[in-house]
């Protein structure tokens, strides 16, 4: 977790677990999804502008030592990149709520139970 705790940012793979664990610590991201969820992960935080992905090649996914340079420039230096440091800071009073997060799963529990259906035997 000290990683995580340091004023930079966090490349990230876009795996659901890794980005809210990054968002729990206000951590801006550089986005490099791999396989399965993961492109679809990032689409979703770039869209939400939570996110910078990393420019690759169309053709074979690709990337290059400058692309990478480029998005961690534009995140934790440039201008550009406030937007993402913002909106990290901003994430972290809920993703880093403890106490929300509990709350949420309680509420979440309780209208499970209040929902559930019976089998018919």
């Amino acid at each position: 977790m000290r990683i995580l705790e340091h004023p930079g940012c966090f490349l990230n793979h876009c795996g659901w677990s890794s980005v809210i664990e990054a968002l729990g610590f206000g951590c801006p991201l550089i986005l490099l999804p791999m396989i399965n969820d993961q492109p679809l992960n990032a689409r979703t935080l770039v869209w939400k502008e939570m996110g910078l992905e990393i420019e690759r090649n169309e053709e074979d996914g690709t990337f290059t030592r400058e692309s990478v340079a480029k998005s961690l420039r534009t995140v934790m230096v440039d201008e550009d990149g406030e937007k993402h440091r913002f909106i990290a800071r901003e994430l972290k009073q809920v993703f880093g709520n403890k106490s929300l997060n509990d709350e949420y799963v309680d509420r979440f529990s309780q209208y499970l139970r209040e929902h559930r259906q019976t089998s018919p035997n």
